[in-house]
């Protein structure tokens, strides 16, 4: 089952109880991962019973990947929403791109390192990342139409965007630099800003 924007249609109802459930289990993923948890771990954790986590899913890896789509999904409407009041594409792009980041901040490594090893989670994230990417080259063609970027290969630089952000989802580099991966992907950010720029 997909829970992308376009899919909206197709989105279960959850009650207010489950949508606690499942924003529970988020905040727990985030903080801890979810490879070493059990279903029994996830019930005790959420003071619920077992039963009650099959009601959202009928196996833990449909309940990790519906937390984990369910978090990219809202990610990326809440970068879109922040697009809206904005005038110019270099706004546009940095609020999506602030907006991205500040969820991306309370990821702990170890849920990061989770979802990029687990090929299930890994596949929602690669499909999140070319919304991005589609987005990105989207926004940067309009900074060029209005003079506010550089004349550069859009797609080429969409994708570089992306492809060093793929870089830091390792946890050895996110180590190296001492950074969380919402730092680091800020950082990122800021530089294709600044390297987009008309001078």
């Amino acid at each position: 089952m997909s829970l992308l924007p376009h899919d909206a249609d197709r989105r279960p109802t959850w009650t207010t109880r489950q949508e606690d459930l499942l924003d529970g289990l988020e905040q727990l993923f985030s903080a801890e991962g979810f490879r070493n948890l059990t279903l029994a771990d996830l019930a005790s954790r959420l003071h619920c019973s077992r039963r009650t986590l099959y009601e959202l899913a009928d196996t833990k890896d449909d309940l990790v990947a519906l937390v984990v789509e369910r978090f990219l999904d809202r990610n990326y409407s809440r970068g879109i929403a922040a697009m809206q009041d904005t005038t110019t594409a270099r706004a546009r792009l940095d609020h999506f791109a602030t907006t991205v980041i500040d969820d991306a901040q309370r990821i702990s490594v170890t849920f990061a390192d989770d979802m990029f090893r687990t090929p299930r989670t890994a596949s929602l994230v690669t499909n999140y990342d070319q919304r991005c990417i589609t987005l990105v080259e989207s926004l940067i063609r309009d900074g060029q139409a209005s003079g506010e970027f550089r004349i550069v290969d859009s797609t080429l630089a969409a994708q570089a965007i992306m492809a060093a952000i793929a870089r830091i989802q390792d946890t050895n580099v996110l180590a190296m630099l001492d950074l969380t991966y919402g730092q680091a992907t800020r950082s990122i950010i800021d530089l294709f800003m600044e390297g987009l720029a008309v001078s």
